[in-house]
């Protein structure tokens, strides 16, 4: 190790001077591989020089080695940085990127400079001694030199048996990360079941399979745990393997399984096999609850390289970025390792004066340590803790988003902001070993008023979201820094009822995060209506019972442990996870910076000629109808349809049963796109986003009138539309059961579109209603919204509408689902208007022939009949048509008057499917007469203006067949009350 140091060492020093003597402007290569061989190779010294500087504490010398830590930390968190400037500089081509480059590049410097000012401390007591040769000894009389007594070293074994090595510590570490993964997963693969039924579906039951360790309250079973843990972590791994199971009711029954066999000896480990509080079990009952918490941070960091998906979930597989063959291969060599650990210490372990001895005494020391707490207290921290980690920081962008609101300042990015939320959760984890402060009533204040600032602050102003986010960092320490101190007390309690209270709080508090936003599908759910302060505050009071009973039963074990191998050990256990942290924060550097460097530069797919093509598309939380993550294949459908912008309902995934994932993420930064979230988890919805090639100039976050059922939310954003502002409306309606909110909220969004902007106008929206005016919500939108009908021949629609304002349509397409969702995808493609007209309405469209329309205004063709991955044009789309003001003089479409055509089809009757198939209603102005029987003008919303118009070459008895069924449907007295 030594000679690698020396050897690392002198490339830093030589990489160092290539780039600071060879500037980027005389060599930029050579300057730019001189820095990337300074910075590997400055870390890898860095880090061996520590190793050697703790190394030499061990035997009772003062080094520098938590100095060196402070200074690595400080070099790797302007890592990124440098990275992301550098890549502003080289690739965006940002003016005054490269100067904000070249302070981080010098304060990089600085953190070096520092670190090798460790030295100072390193060699602070040696002593140099001159020894004169004997002549001149005898010379000035001096004495003879004594010989220097060689003092044998102590050993660094800290605890007995294998348990302190590498490879164990490793081990316990990555099965914490599948802990976290399968703990995170099992909601997520029970969401789809209530998705789809629109409302409980039975399959919340295996939420419960985290009752398991109540089984530890029968002593075979909790000795037979204990014993075999490696084989329960190995048979938990089927919970990996599950994305292989195609039906997803096995899929989640294999999840279900897992986590319950990883819940069990997980516990075990906990509490130990004999529940005790000798000094045998205090100094190791460290280890396993720091091995869990770094195994949180490891899935938060996976999280991180895969845009918030987890790796190893179930809902991944090799198609769309999953690595589950490779975590269940590595979760096996885990096993193995503690399997054979625990054989070598079963044959190597001391006899402590008789094991049954021991344990009669233990009886005794268990009933003095329950006198310093109470269980009940215990249990329910222990289940406000395990939410408070699940709901709030198994992904880094959790808190981010918490603090999000419209653009101009929406808030910290999740990538970003998560590595500061990823370091504040470090820090925690090792103040943790200062328990008197992670447990006192002054640390539980600080952290109740960081998540309360929180859930409150971002929504006030822009310095509220600053503040919001700096609260959530010290509710993130907070929590970290007290998880040790209630994960350690959970062994001086009976494991049964303890662990049974415990998991129950902790179901009973994952419930109500959902039954906040679920309300409107569940038993009680007005109850729990938009009441996430609710939950946050009963959380925080359960952990303040948990802090008090731990800070006692702990301070009362620590008078009963020999109190420097107690030291020791917990010295020993931090120092080790200290170094697991740095070598967790060395691979977010490298995902973040990898993340950064392949994030592409949004461009309008046909900026030369303006067109913008625009969609809506519903796409269930980005769950695929096989249970599957559909990310990876929505990006594809809208890239290959070539969308400028899109909206995309059902979003909101940052809860619980929807695994705290954002799939925005991977769509923005793949695809090149600027995204607005939408409204944040605070708000309660089930979510609506935006992603846009355009620059967002400006978004505002609405929450829909939602007196009765779920609540609405939409995005009203102003977007930078090749130099002109474009304002656009991507919303997210009321079902079909609450007719009065879709009233209210129509009504809303009505008045917006019509007057809060002069700007042109496009509205991606879910509204439950039938088009034409003679539904009250369409016609709401279309008339009072001042807005027109992407396509008003378009009858089989019920949900999504595309309508617009100022703009000039030249195509309209419906593209299948590919079974990615239950919601195809609408899309309509604009241009800027050539001649607006003066009164401020929209040209005549008129329908073309395919070789008539430009290059960039069609849509692409691998859509067309079998499509490709199951997406296809359907419901006789694409449409493709041309503002009247730019037409050729053409013979126009004859006008067959209605009242004419009703005369010759009294007594036909057929489906309204034969109008979609021999009438083609294009938009007529008003002025057009048409000699409409009063009568029938209520129910005559063909065109949208009382009007129809019949292709030519339709047979006469064909027309007044289907003019006759249209009119038919529309006489009956309720037209709501009609399917599709």
């Amino acid at each position: 190790m030594s000679g690698l140091t020396l050897a690392l060492g002198v490339i830093r020093a030589l990489s160092c001077g290539v780039f600071v003597f060879v500037t980027s402007t005389d060599d930029h290569m050579i300057h730019d591989v001189g820095m990337i061989t300074y910075l590997v190779a400055g870390l890898l010294y860095m880090g061996c020089l520590t190793w050697l500087s703790w190394r030499t504490s061990q035997f009772g010398k003062e080094t520098g080695w938590k100095f060196r830590l402070r200074c690595i930390v400080g070099f790797l968190a302007l890592i990124p940085c440098l990275v992301y400037f550098f890549i502003q500089h080289k690739v965006e081509r940002v003016p005054g990127a490269y100067s904000y480059y070249a302070v981080f590049e010098w304060a990089v410097i600085l953190f070096d400079v520092a670190f090798d000012h460790a030295t100072a401390i390193d060699v602070r007591d040696v002593s140099v001694q001159v020894v004169l040769p004997k002549l001149l000894a005898q010379k000035f009389k001096q004495e003879p030199e004594l010989e220097s007594v060689a003092v044998p070293r102590k050993p660094l074994s800290i605890t007995p048996g294998l348990y302190a090595t590498v490879q164990a510590h490793l081990a316990e570490t990555y099965l914490g990360f599948v802990f976290w993964s399968m703990t995170t997963s099992l909601g997520l693969t029970i969401w789809y079941f209530p998705l789809w039924n629109m409302g409980m579906s039975g399959f919340e039951a295996f939420l419960f399979t985290s009752l398991s360790p109540a089984l530890l309250a029968i002593p075979p079973i909790r000795r037979f745990v204990f014993r075999s843990s490696a084989i329960l972590h190995l048979f938990s791994l089927v919970g990996l393997m599950a994305y292989r199971l195609e039906d997803p009711v096995l899929r989640l029954s294999a999840v279900g399984t897992g986590v319950g066999l990883s819940f069990l000896a997980w516990v075990s480990a906990l509490v130990d096999v004999d529940g005790i509080s000798s000094d045998l079990v205090q100094p190791c009952s460290w280890k396993p609850s720091l091995s869990l918490l770094l195994g949180l941070i490891l899935s938060s960091i996976a999280k991180v390289t895969a845009y918030s998906n987890n790796p190893v979930w179930p809902t991944m597989n090799p198609s769309n970025g999953g690595f589950n063959d490779l975590g269940a291969g590595l979760g096996v060599l885990a096993c193995m390792q503690i399997f054979f650990r625990s054989v070598a210490e079963a044959r190597t372990a001391p006899i402590h004066n008789g094991h049954v001895e021991t344990l009669k005494e233990n009886a005794v020391h268990v009933q003095e340590s329950r006198r310093g707490g109470v269980w009940p207290a215990a249990a329910l921290g222990l289940g406000a803790l395990l939410f408070s980690l699940h709901s709030m920081l198994t992904d880094s962008g959790i808190i981010c988003l918490w603090a999000t609101e419209g653009y101009p300042n929406p808030g910290p990015p999740p990538l970003l902001g998560g590595v500061a939320v990823l370091l504040v959760m470090g820090a925690g984890l090792l103040a943790s070993q200062h328990m008197r402060f992670a447990t006192s009533s002054f640390w539980w204040l600080a952290g109740t008023a960081g998540v309360m600032a929180l859930y409150f602050l971002p929504r006030v102003s822009v310095f509220g979201r600053a503040a919001g986010f700096f609260g959530g960092l010290v509710y993130a320490g907070y929590i970290m820094s007290l998880a040790p101190a209630l994960l350690q007390q959970l062994a001086f309690y009976p494991v049964g009822r303890t662990m049974t209270v415990g998991l129950i709080t902790y179901n009973v508090l994952q419930l109500a995060h959902v039954w906040v936003v679920a309300y409107a599908f569940v038993p009680g759910g007005p109850l729990a209506r938009e009441r996430t302060h609710f939950v946050v505050a009963a959380t925080q009071f359960l952990l303040l019972l948990g802090a008090v009973t731990a800070r006692t039963s702990l301070t009362a074990a620590e008078t009963r442990e020999p109190p420097v191998a107690a030291h020791k050990s917990r010295t020993h256990a931090y120092q080790r996870a200290g170094s697991t942290l740095m070598v967790l924060y060395a691979i977010l550097a490298v995902a973040v910076g990898a993340r950064l460097s392949l994030r592409k530069i949004p461009v309008p797919y046909h900026a030369d000629d303006q067109v913008m093509t625009m969609g809506i598309w519903t796409v269930h939380f980005g769950l695929d109808d096989q249970l599957y993550s559909s990310h990876e294949r929505m990006a594809s459908v809208i890239r290959e349809l070539e969308l400028d912008v899109i909206g995309l309902l059902e979003t909101d995934t940052y809860r619980i049963i929807m695994g705290n994932r954002d799939l925005t993420q991977y769509l923005g930064e793949t695809l090149g796109m600027y995204v607005d979230y939408g409204p944040s988890p605070t708000k309660h919805t089930w979510g609506c986003s935006m992603l846009s090639k355009f620059p967002i100039l400006k978004s505002e976050h609405l929450m829909l009138p939602s007196p009765v059922g779920e609540l609405a939310c939409a995005i009203h954003a102003t977007l930078d539309v090749f130099g002109k502002e474009v304002d656009v409306i991507v919303s997210h309606n009321g079902q079909e059961e609450d007719p009065l909110d879709r009233e209210l909220q129509t009504r809303t969004l009505a008045d917006i579109m019509k007057k809060t902007s002069p700007n042109p106008f496009v509205f991606l929206g879910y509204v439950v209603t039938h088009p034409g005016l003679a539904h009250d919500l369409y016609r709401r939108l279309v008339v009072d919204g001042d807005m027109q009908d992407v396509d008003t021949t378009d009858w089989d629609r019920w949900c999504q509408y595309i309508m617009f304002r100022g703009l000039d349509r030249v195509g309209y397409a419906r593209v299948s689902h590919g079974q990615i969702t239950d919601t195809e995808i609408q899309t309509a493609k604009f241009t800027f208007m050539k001649d607006p007209p003066v009164d401020g309405s929209t040209s005549k469209l008129r329908r073309i022939e395919e070789e008539h329309v430009p290059e960039a205004q069609k849509y692409p063709e691998q859509f067309a009949g079998d499509g490709v991955r199951g997406h296809r044009f359907h419901c006789n789309t694409p449409r493709r048509s041309s503002v009247s003001s730019t037409s050729t003089t053409q013979a126009p479409t004859p006008k067959i008057k209605a009242n004419v055509i009703m005369e010759h089809s009294k007594t036909l009757r057929r489906p309204l499917g034969r109008v979609v198939e021999a009438v083609a209603g294009t938009l007529v102005s008003p002025e057009d007469s048409c000699n409409v029987p009063s009568e029938l003008e209520t129910y005559c919303g063909f065109s949208g203006l009382g009007m129809l118009e019949v292709e030519r070459d339709a047979p006469p008895r064909l027309r007044a067949d289907a003019v006759a069924s249209f009119m038919t449907v529309r006489a009956d007295p309720d037209p709501d009350s009609r399917g599709g």
